[in-house]
């Protein structure tokens, strides 16, 4: 079948910096130090660096399995395509359903997070106040005019802007270990003796350290569109972990001791840590500055999971999966352009629904507790899959410890996690949030029913959909 041009990303177009911003543009450092500390803390008190420490372990263990994945096939399904290659298309198109799903939710999640932190910033600096929901719906516009333009100009505005706001977090950060915090600096924060529920508190914040590294697997996205992709963005997925990594350790260390280990409660119950700390350690002018830096780095993170929710919807599209607009690709731009305008619309409607009726607090803790759900669920069925498409196939004894063990470690605590995020249920609506994954689980598992007959499924071949598009109702 002859190539489409109007379904086609463009190729080559992006190196290792373009796929490193769009995974540290997923990750949205300076952003999940602000919304998941304080929750973190609630149960693992000051030990929440700790929680965060098992999540890089357990992080570094997934992005192995990412990255021998991303080895053997250039592609933009992410986990469509890995899941489907090893279990067929079927179950692939549901884990991609609820994959892409999560980050085209979290569009809405993110962007009210910058506007409710530009809301702040400008109430500070001017006394005015405005709206919100304006600035969402501002902020929205330009995250999808951007990501429709260009990928390579909005992935590199992506990194520019998540850089600026870690330095400036980190330059804060570092002046409040300079001065040793409220009672000096100590191991004490990676003493599970300081979490407020021992281990099981560990366990609580856990939750948290997995969804800060959520998305670093966002490069993969850009298979088709990368250069040299099998070495491009192994290494820009793993900088980005080991980058995202020191940076969260580093800033909850300073958190910890900032507020004083004997005195978690306090910062379990401060909405804004990052703003309190750099206020008593710095001044209000920083602060400030810090609260437009998290809206900042909220914005990159919207215009980074636009891309990576539509590349995937992209993917199984390629496959017959997915109507033929989700591979529509702008003649120019070569984005596509319908699906992020699509993803765009439901992002408004989720804010407007949500955010105006609930409130944006509920929009931002409810879609935030179930995104994290879903893709710990992914994360999981990911390792599965590379266990049975790798570790099983092998028989050298080391080759089999490292291709079976090191995707048991991001399991066991993916699981540790998943537990202790339903176990006890949080207090309505956050313990809807299982609710909405099996939902949109659902309607993902009747889709995949109605097209039984349709597509066909991904292989773990190089260059898997780079030769042909395959219509809806294609062969298998």
């Amino acid at each position: 079948m002859a190539v489409d041009a109007g379904h086609e990303l463009r190729k080559d177009s992006v190196g290792t910096l373009e796929v490193a911003a769009l995974s540290v543009a997923g990750l949205a450092p300076t952003m999940a130090m602000a919304l998941g500390t304080s929750f973190a803390a609630i149960q693992a008190g000051a030990a929440v660096p700790l929680a965060y420490l098992l999540g890089m372990f357990g992080s570094l263990a997934l992005a192995y399995v990412v990255v021998v994945f991303t080895r053997r096939v250039a592609a933009s399904g992410v986990a469509f395509t890995w899941i489907g290659a090893v279990f067929g298309k079927n179950v692939g198109f549901v884990a991609g359903w609820l994959y892409a799903g999560g980050w085209m939710f979290a569009t809405a999640v993110v962007l009210a997070l910058s506007a409710v932190n530009l809301n702040a910033f400008f109430g500070e600096v001017s006394g005015t106040d405005v709206n919100w929901f304006i600035f969402f719906v501002i902020l929205l516009v330009i995250a999808a005019g951007l990501t429709m333009y260009g990928v390579q100009l909005s992935l590199r505005v992506q990194l520019g802007l998540e850089l600026i706001s870690m330095l400036a977090l980190f330059l804060v950060m570092l002046v409040v270990v300079f001065k040793g915090g409220a009672e000096g600096n100590s191991l004490a924060p990676f003493n599970p003796s300081y979490s407020a529920n021992g281990w099981a508190g560990i366990g609580f914040g856990l939750i948290y350290g997995f969804s800060a590294f959520a998305g670093f697997e966002a490069g993969a996205a850009l298979g088709l569109e990368s250069k040299d992709p099998r070495r491009t963005i192994p290494r820009a997925i793993l900088l980005s972990v080991l980058v995202s990594a020191g940076f969260y350790i580093f800033v909850t260390y300073a958190l910890s001791i900032g507020y004083g280990v004997d005195h978690a409660s306090t910062w379990a119950g401060d909405g804004t840590p990052l703003d309190t700390i750099t206020k008593k350690y710095v001044n209000g002018g920083a602060a400030s500055i810090i609260d437009l830096m998290v809206a900042v780095s909220a914005f990159s993170a919207g215009m980074g999971v636009l891309a990576l929710s539509t590349r995937v919807f992209f993917g199984m599209g390629k496959h017959g999966l997915a109507p033929g607009w989700v591979t529509r690709t702008h003649p120019t731009a070569k984005t596509p352009y319908i699906a992020i305008l699509v993803a765009a619309v439901v992002a408004f409607i989720v804010g407007a629904g949500l955010g105006l009726t609930a409130g944006v607090g509920v929009l931002i803790g409810l879609l935030a507790a179930a995104n994290t759900l879903a893709f710990i669920l992914i994360y999981a069925a990911i390792c599965v899959a590379a266990i049975v498409a790798f570790g099983l196939k092998t028989s050298i004894p080391m080759s089999l410890l490292v291709k079976v063990g090191v995707p048991i470690i991001a399991i066991v605590l993916l699981g540790f996690s998943l537990y202790a995020s339903v176990y006890p249920p949080p207090p309505f609506p956050y313990n809807l949030a299982a609710v909405l994954v099996v939902a949109w689980g659902l309607i993902g598992v009747v889709l995949a029913v109605i097209q039984l007959g349709r597509g066909r499924t991904p292989t773990l071949d190089l260059e898997d959909v780079a030769e042909a598009h395959v219509p809806v109702g294609g062969a298998t």
